[in-house]
């Protein structure tokens, strides 16, 4: 799902700005846009949708087929349900040339958040086996099961020789010859009841969009299984399963009224000091160090973030910075777009049932990675003073990011962070980060016109895979989050 995803979303981040109301693309002219509109608003216009099939095959054919559909431009290997597009369907079909003993058919589909030790990448319908991962707890956050046929029902249809009227309502106890069909409709929910480790009672989480990556000890997955209740002497019954992903739709809340009319009118985007409610800050972060480890010097910076708080996948999220300081030198040695250190941080929380030693709890509860840092310029609206200077700056966010996920003891969750100024020259009294912005992440734009960046998207990785992303900060290192 994630490679998919991440070629979908980079397609979309790439796109001309659109109006919401012409967002979906037109599949007939090659365009594709698989994130809709949301399902309330083109509820009369349905994505083309994959046929994913598994089959039990007999003589070298099949004998039991297992068929679902997925979104066509989100499903690879799985298939992708979008949330709001409707129900998860398919086809269960028996083909039997000689007389079987079914006794019925259960539908079971099931979500479950799983907690494995080691670094694998899990497979949703994956259990432990001697030589894979230990699963330390599976939690299942929902469970359908349904009888799709029973004897009790009646003699089924044969899709190649019987009509209507043939079908039998009385108890069927012969065996099932030739060609069945049953088709599937399950209605995943918007919520699901999950009680978190230590908690005595349930609560309330959306369906929490599906996660499975490598090096994270944690994977919440979905499952499709149908099975061939037979009978009779030493008759193993017909199992097939199918998992499947979950896409959660979330927008970011509409842009603030002159943030809106700059993307409308493709003009710049106005800074905090003409307009103020479009940018979001926090007090004013001071510094204190030496320069040339020879004259104390202080300073203080502000960062403001764009408004809402929240940014599709694929986007970017608009900065801006003003740096002050009454030692002029301090301030030419802060006033480098290259010593600003702002970045993304991703954190995931996985609150295991019991307490290992120390080393493997901090591996185990928690993971941290980063994107590549900001892009700075100097900004145009404010002129540089011998006492402050101000920039502008963006903050790519690479596509088929995950949105912000809680589930019970799972959190899932992203920050703007502003790391120590790495200026030459200067040395800082304390080493550490300096504010964290929580934000969130969504899968889909917010209503209007799409943002237009100022500078060219790029998330390539400016630190080497292994190597310390904030040195003397976190001592964590990236494992390809960007």
């Amino acid at each position: 799902m994630s490679s998919n995803a991440d070629g979908v979303a980079r397609k979309l981040a790439s796109e001309p700005t659109t109006s919401d109301a012409n967002r979906v693309g037109d599949q007939d002219n090659g365009e594709i846009d698989p994130l809709p509109v949301y399902a309330e608003r083109t509820a009369a216009r349905q994505p083309h949708q994959k046929k994913l099939e598994v089959t039990l095959d007999k003589d070298g054919k099949p004998l039991v087929s297992f068929m679902i559909y997925g979104h066509e431009a989100l499903s690879t290997n799985v298939g992708i349900i979008l949330e709001g597009s409707g129900p998860l369907r398919g086809v269960v079909r028996l083909d039997s040339d000689a007389p079987n003993s079914i006794r019925s058919i259960i539908l079971t589909v099931r979500g479950d958040y799983l907690q494995v030790r080691g670094d694998y990448m899990v497979d949703p319908t994956y259990m432990a086996t001697p030589n894979g991962p230990e699963v330390e707890k599976n939690h299942t956050f929902f469970n359908h099961s349904e009888t799709l046929w029973s004897q009790d029902d009646g003699k089924p249809l044969n899709s190649s020789t019987d009509s209507k009227v043939d079908s039998l309502q009385s108890p069927f106890k012969g065996k099932l010859k030739g060609e069945y069909t049953w088709p599937i409709s399950v209605t995943l929910p918007k919520e699901v009841q999950f009680t978190p480790i230590h908690e005595s009672a349930p609560r309330t989480f959306p369906l929490p969009h599906s996660f499975n990556e490598r090096f994270i000890r944690a994977t919440i997955g979905y499952t499709a299984t149908i099975k061939f209740i037979r009978f009779g002497f030493l008759k193993e019954d017909y199992e097939l399963s199918q998992p499947f992903g979950y896409y959660r739709v979330t927008y970011p809340p509409p842009f603030p009224p002159l943030r809106d009319v700059a993307y409308q009118e493709g003009t710049p985007l106005l800074g905090p000091s003409i307009d103020p409610y479009g940018w979001h800050s926090q007090e004013p972060i001071h510094i204190k160090g030496r320069i040339f480890k020879s004259v104390d010097f202080t300073a203080q910076c502000t960062l403001y973030i764009s408004k809402p708080l929240a940014y599709q996948a694929g986007s970017f999220i608009p900065l801006y910075i003003r740096i002050e300081s009454d030692n002029e030198q301090a301030l030419d040695l802060l006033a480098n777009p290259k010593a600003i250190h702002v970045r993304v941080r991703r954190q995931i929380i996985i609150n295991h049932s019991h307490k290992h030693n120390l080393s493997d709890n901090v591996m185990l509860n928690e993971n941290l990675d980063y994107s590549q840092r900001a892009v700075w310029w100097t900004s145009t609206e404010e002129n540089r003073t011998s006492k402050s200077c101000f920039f502008s700056g963006e903050l790519h966010l690479k596509p088929g990011m995950k949105p912000n996920t809680e589930l019970g003891n799972f959190k899932l969750s992203y920050s703007v962070m502003l790391y120590d100024f790495s200026a030459v020259g200067l040395e800082f009294e304390e080493q550490n980060f300096l504010q964290e912005f929580p934000i969130e992440i969504c899968t889909f734009y917010a209503l209007g016109p799409r943002p237009k960046s100022t500078t060219t998207h790029d998330c390539t990785p400016d630190v080497p895979l292994g190597q310390r992303i904030v040195p003397n900060a976190e001592p964590i290192v990236s494992t390809g989050f960007y």
